[in-house]
């Protein structure tokens, strides 16, 4: 064997050991692409069993209803997956919640939701009170939040059940502000274990200057109105965590703000003008439509029944007015009118068409 042929074999040899360089006979026992494939490619559902649901919305006083088609099969797989926020290494916890809430699988099966509501003829803020009431009005899973059985859906299947407790239907809200484009944070209140919505705002506006104004996702609220007394946690007293998901455009929440006040203002001191404060829960979805059955419903509001001897009057500018039943004057009162009046202490007791008159 000459120097020649040793020295090609020992460069071979080496070269084989440097890049790691084999032969791989194939045979029908070899594995297939598939089985080669890493463990994070998935295996998507394919959607089967379809259900329709109902969803409703109020924007500028009108109430709309909408139906979307969801999947048995596509929600059982967000049902599998992992729940919670775990950042990777180097990865922020603002990151770790958008890879839950706007995973690519997720938008495609949800793109009905959003083409919905961004092609309707409203303009851009308008569509995010439009998306507010939508998400507002999805049921609160109350059984949930008081029997500690809280899952932590995905937006999907938030929609697919139709129901959701605070954190779950925010981040569906977030989603949604996300795909239109504004700035959006979540707001967290480890004291009273609830979360919010944050939207890109003005400052003056903002909660707690965050730069970010409040939206509550569990019940009908404006935009601004942190004031409320949530369920299971009441009243919000302590400063949240606030995660910034995404920055984008501002909504102006000028309007909002000012007819939060007036509310606030109405109910607390009982200050503004009646038909206004009508006029502004309706506009935004406020108004209540069914009562206990010991109330009286009148321009949205649920009121105190009257005593048993009077009768209501629902009133445009003063709401429900209780009076005393013609029908049933008690004693020392005679009918006229439609009224009850005083019967004379002296006299003769006269019924005219401006009321009762006693004449001596």
């Amino acid at each position: 064997m000459t120097h020649k042929y040793l020295s090609c074999i020992l460069l071979l040899m080496i070269l084989s050991l440097v890049f790691g360089c084999t032969t791989k006979v194939v045979t029908s026992e070899t594995p297939t692409t598939e089985e080669f494939a890493p463990d994070y490619i998935e295996k998507l559902p394919t959607p089967i069993t379809s259900q329709f649901n109902n969803f409703s919305y109020v924007i500028n006083g009108v109430d709309y209803n909408v139906q979307f088609v969801f999947y048995q099969e596509i929600n059982e797989y967000f049902k599998n997956k992992e729940r919670g926020y775990y950042p990777s290494r180097g990865e922020t916890e603002a990151t770790s919640i958008i890879k839950k809430i706007d995973n690519n699988y997720q938008n495609i099966q949800l793109v009905q939701v959003r083409l919905y509501f961004t092609t309707l003829q409203l303009s851009d803020d308008e569509k995010i009170r439009a998306i507010t009431s939508f998400v507002q009005n999805i049921q609160y899973d109350h059984i949930a939040a008081n029997t500690d059985a809280v899952t932590g859906k995905y937006p999907y299947e938030v929609l697919y059940t139709n129901i959701g407790v605070c954190g779950e239907k925010s981040q569906l809200l977030a989603y949604m502000y996300k795909s239109l484009g504004y700035g959006v944070a979540l707001f967290d209140f480890n004291a009273e274990n609830h979360e919010a919505v944050g939207i890109s705002c003005q400052q003056q506006y903002s909660y707690k200057n965050t730069g970010y104004c409040f939206v509550e996702s569990t019940t009908p609220s404006l935009i601004t109105d942190a004031d409320g007394n949530y369920a299971v946690v009441g009243k919000l007293l302590s400063y949240p965590k606030v995660t910034i998901l995404q920055e984008g455009k501002l909504y102006d929440a000028t309007n909002d703000f000012i007819n939060n006040k007036k509310l606030y203002d109405f109910d607390k001191y009982d200050i503004g003008d009646y038909s206004e404060i009508v006029s502004i829960r309706n506009k935004y979805g406020l108004s209540q439509k069914t009562c206990d059955s010991v109330d009286v419903l009148c321009n949205g509001f649920c009121y105190l029944s009257c005593d048993i001897n009077e009768i209501y009057e629902c009133t445009p500018t003063e709401g429900l007015i209780c009076k005393l039943d013609p029908k049933n004057c008690p004693i020392g009162k005679t009918a006229c009118n439609n009224e009850c009046y005083s019967n004379c202490d002296a006299g003769v007791f006269t019924c005219e068409s401006t009321g009762a008159i006693c004449y001596i």
